[in-house]
């Protein structure tokens, strides 16, 4: 996967309470997301995304989210 690359999942994260509220108002929903490169922090090498969505909040604010907290679909 490089940089740029998009792919189709839910945000599921363990526990919402962890992110900011406009993504916890993404939580269960199937939408878009873009790769963004590898975490340079622990956990070291874990893919990082940012949502893709209509969203203002998340459009101005681009949150990134680590890859175990979104379930990609299968043949994306």
């Amino acid at each position: 996967m490089k940089k740029g690359d998009m792919r189709h999942g839910t945000f599921t994260p363990a526990f919402k309470g962890n992110y900011p509220l406009c993504l916890q108002a993404i939580a269960g929903q199937r939408i878009q997301w873009q790769y963004m490169g590898e975490s340079t922090m622990p956990p070291l090498g874990t893919r990082l995304f940012m949502a893709m969505s209509d969203n203002k909040l998340l459009q101005e604010q681009k949150y990134w989210v680590l890859e175990d907290a979104i379930e990609f679909d299968n043949y994306n």
